[in-house]
């Protein structure tokens, strides 16, 4: 699987090899951000098709374990000749919760290491409705947002994200809920926002291509696409 930096190092004829490997139509239409946009979401899909297919046949228990301000749910998944896997999600009193610190380098004892959140496109929806400050981060690219996004998104394509500034309207206390197209746009999103301060984000798994499915979310396209 390539990360967006190797793509970035590529040029256009060996991006053009990885596409028609992955299946990727009208790869030669494309400039060369789009394709790296492409390649990357359909390794996405990819990577959570094989992730579900691992997934079949495994044993599931819930632990939970409590803190003052926290509780923590850890799925716990086994199969008969697998090793045991775990997968961890924090549910926080938002208006308690304290950003975690980045720390750089080797872990030192008491040291918090800071982690991206995951969640199911199923809990966005649960949440926006009820919670005044969320905000959902839409990292797409302004045509693909375009085309289709959640009612009050904001939208801030990655590649705009090299400038800080493009941060700035995001408030310490917003709830911040980030996805792109498949899932892989938006972790790297998330660890640039991490980088300046923003902590209190979850990353909505799967992306639009999960989202778009949900009749409990609200959906718009922009004018100019519909006329």
């Amino acid at each position: 699987m390539y990360d967006i930096l190797q793509l970035n190092d590529m040029l256009v004829p060996e991006l053009l090899d990885i596409a028609e490997q992955i299946k990727i139509p009208n790869a030669k239409k494309l400039d060369k951000q789009a394709l790296i946009y492409q390649i990357l979401d359909k390794q996405a899909v990819a990577a959570s098709a094989t992730k579900g297919t691992e997934d079949k046949g495994k044993r599931k228990r819930i632990v939970k374990t409590s803190t003052a301000h926290s509780t923590e749910e850890a799925i716990v998944e086994s199969g008969d000749d697998k090793p045991v896997k775990q997968e961890t999600r924090k549910h926080v009193a938002r208006k308690e919760e304290k950003p975690v610190v980045v720390k750089k380098g080797r872990k030192k004892a008491g040291e918090e290491i800071d982690l991206i959140i995951n969640v199911e496109p199923d809990e966005l929806a649960m949440d926006l409705p009820f919670d005044n400050n969320l905000v959902v981060i839409d990292v797409r690219k302004s045509n693909e947002f375009a085309e289709g996004h959640i009612t009050g998104a904001v939208n801030i394509p990655l590649s705009d994200m090299a400038d800080p500034g493009s941060m700035a309207q995001i408030k310490e206390d917003d709830n911040v809920y980030i996805h792109c197209s498949a899932g892989y746009r938006s972790v790297i999103a998330s660890s640039l926002l991490k980088r300046q301060g923003i902590h209190n984000l979850r990353n909505v798994l799967w992306g639009w291509n999960k989202i778009k499915e949900l009749e409990k979310i609200e959906i718009v396209k922009e004018k100019s696409i519909l006329n």
